[in-house]
């Protein structure tokens, strides 16, 4: 018997724990590690890397990436959750954590919850993503989280209006909100914001959040290596969205 046609969910959710681009000493990618991807249908995806060295440029104990995609039939909400963590992450020797943790979740409806009338913008917090013991050539680098992108502005509208009443500590470039999720960075190296700049080494950017009305991605480090050895990068990166598709025809 053929199934009445009906709306359905396109989920979407994605995780690397580590991927980059070289130029010098060589020109070279180094594969993104650890990566996770959901179909549009939902489920599940799982990564795990151990004792991971790049040319040593870069190196982690143990990484480790999950996505999950389902529909919550009590609620009605399709819910997706992506996260990536690693351990013992190094960058040749000068920039390293003992624990780096990205966390996406985000919430959709494609009908009015029971008991209303109205569909609620899609939600997107970011909590529970962090850094332990940031040190870069052994300076203890400060890191104070801010509640505003990682909880309080789980949807567009609420980020945009946080954004906007605090006049600093954003960019807008079209649509998209960029900020990040520390409100403070502490160290007595060179920073401006959430960039820190260390000669011969290059620029170091934390908690990178970009959100868009119905997608949002978040990158706790970001790399620009500029001495003798040349590239970007990217540690803890996750992202997704989701979105209602009308009934097939």
């Amino acid at each position: 018997m053929q199934k009445p046609r009906q709306k359905r969910f396109l989920y979407k959710g994605y995780g690397v724990a580590l991927a980059a681009t070289f130029t010098k000493p060589h020109s070279e990618y180094l594969e993104a590690q650890a990566p996770v991807s959901l179909p549009g249908t939902g489920g599940s995806s799982s990564a795990v890397v151990e004792n991971f060295h790049f040319r040593n440029i870069v190196s982690f104990r143990r990484a480790c990436s999950h996505a999950t995609g389902a529909h919550n039939s009590e609620s009605g909400a399709f819910n997706t959750l992506v996260t990536t963590h690693i351990e013992g992450f190094n960058i040749l020797g000068v920039l390293t954590a003992d624990r780096i943790v990205a966390r996406l979740a985000s919430k959709h409806f494609i009908d009015p919850p029971k008991g209303t009338n109205q569909i609620p913008d899609p939600s997107f917090p970011t909590l529970g993503s962090h850094i332990d013991n940031l040190r870069i050539a052994g300076h203890k680098i400060g890191l104070t989280l801010d509640l505003g992108p990682l909880s309080e502005w789980d949807t567009y509208a609420k980020a945009l209006d946080g954004c906007h009443k605090r006049g600093t500590g954003y960019r807008l470039a079209g649509p998209t909100i960029i900020t990040s999720i520390f409100s403070k960075v502490e160290t007595d190296l060179p920073h401006d914001g959430n960039r820190i700049d260390f000669p011969e080494f290059g620029s170091i950017y934390l908690g990178e959040l970009y959100m868009d009305a119905d997608e949002r991605r978040l990158t706790m480090i970001r790399f620009e290596l500029g001495c003798s050895y040349a590239g970007s990068g990217s540690g803890g990166d996750v992202g997704g969205n989701g979105q209602p598709v009308p009934p097939d025809h």
